[in-house]
């Protein structure tokens, strides 16, 4: 199983980690004193979600790309300009409550104000901006979003590269899921967690989990520490690249064993023994033997559930063919796991007059850390009937 962790999206006027938001043009305006004004009154914002991280292997990036993914924008709170000298006072009336955290500084002064489907609901924006409260707003607002029984519709919807554009100054969560899924949104509740939600996607090979994620239009370029605040010199960022990282979890195929005996010489049982091997990215991710038992002509299956990598080749050989009889089929047989899925794997023996004789033994190996022989421990048993 291969994981990789997912990164933050940050605010435009706080820390935020460039492993996930990298701004691409800026259509500022120039202001006084050398700095650049921010105007969103004259200026749109847009963002384009990429898939994979910059410098990706090809391998990781297509395997992606067969996720079918969407991406959706909800806009959780607007850009607001507060009117008048005195505007960093809130108003009399309550319409341009914000905490002074929540403001957007330039000549014109800017302050996030809650869409009325976060605000009618109870979400507050943080006192203070670090890490940790970004991940908790990501949280809320995407519980609320995606709540089964009164959903918000986001603003676009799109497709990883396409550029979202025409979008107003704000806070937006990212909501990336498989497109072609019927339910991609997971509901989490753990004993003293809060409860939480993230969203699935499925390549032919992995199930990729998005944890939802806060971006903020327009943004500052980011320093050489991956840090920015509106204080620092520069261009505002209208038009935004943000990288998705989610953690991707192999699937998993089974394999079926299909022996069939057309003759069957009564004087001892027939054993039938089986090599199984698989290989995925060039390594082995299973290797075990199994064994069949006949004491008639017919038919039996041995059933390997979800133990083998969705993609691996699975080479099964028959190393024993029961003393008095011979495979008719091929000897050895390659297969390719699909997920959620049996492939099989057919092989037929008949009686011969070759009398052979034998008996049949699985030894096991298994890795336990501790022990003896380096921590392999060793068993064998007789070989047993198939179900």
């Amino acid at each position: 199983m291969k994981k990789k962790g997912i990164c933050q999206a940050a605010a435009l006027f706080l820390a935020f980690g460039l492993c996930l938001v990298r701004p691409l043009t800026g259509s500022a305006v120039e202001g006084g004193q050398g700095t650049f004004r921010l105007d969103l009154e004259n200026n749109k914002c847009s963002l384009t979600v990429e898939a994979v991280q910059p410098g990706a292997s090809q391998e990781w990036e297509e395997d992606v790309e067969k996720a079918d993914l969407a991406v959706d924008l909800y806009r959780v709170a607007e850009a607001v300009k507060m009117p008048g000298a005195d505007s960093n006072r809130s108003q009399s009336d309550g319409s341009y409550e914000a905490n002074p955290n929540s403001r957007l500084s330039g000549p014109d002064t800017y302050f996030y104000k809650l869409d009325e489907f976060y605000e009618n609901a109870g979400l507050s924006l943080p006192k203070e901006f670090g890490e940790s409260d970004w991940e908790e707003l990501a949280r809320e607002a995407a519980l609320l979003a995606l709540d089964p029984q009164h959903p918000d519709t986001p603003v676009k919807t799109g497709k990883p590269g396409e550029e979202l554009g025409d979008l107003s100054g704000g806070l937006y969560l990212i909501v990336a899921r498989g497109e072609s899924m019927t339910d991609p949104v997971v509901f989490r509740e753990e004993e003293g967690q809060p409860a939480s939600v993230a969203t699935l996607a499925r390549s032919p090979l992995n199930t990729y989990t998005f944890k939802p994620q806060i971006v903020s239009l327009p943004m500052k370029d980011p320093t050489a520490d991956s840090t920015t605040s509106t204080a620092d010199p520069g261009p505002w960022i209208y038009n935004v690249t943000a990288y998705l990282k989610p953690e991707a979890e192999n699937r998993y195929g089974s394999l079926e064993i299909v022996k069939t005996l057309r003759t069957y010489e009564t004087k001892e049982p027939g054993i039938f023994v089986f090599q199984i091997e698989a290989v995925l990215g060039g390594q082995t991710v299973y290797s075990d033997v199994e064994s069949l038992i006949f004491t008639e002509a017919g038919q039996q299956t041995i059933r390997i559930e979800n133990k083998f990598p969705a993609g691996a080749t699975v080479t099964v050989t028959e190393i024993y063919e029961g003393g008095t009889y011979e495979v008719q089929s091929a000897k050895e047989q390659t297969v390719q796991i699909v997920a959620e899925d049996f492939v099989r794997a057919e092989f037929v023996n008949d009686h011969t007059e070759d009398r052979k004789g034998g008996h049949g033994i699985i030894n096991q190996f298994d890795y336990t850390g501790t022990g003896e022989h380096d921590g392999w421990d060793w068993k064998s048993d007789p070989v047993q009937k198939a179900e």
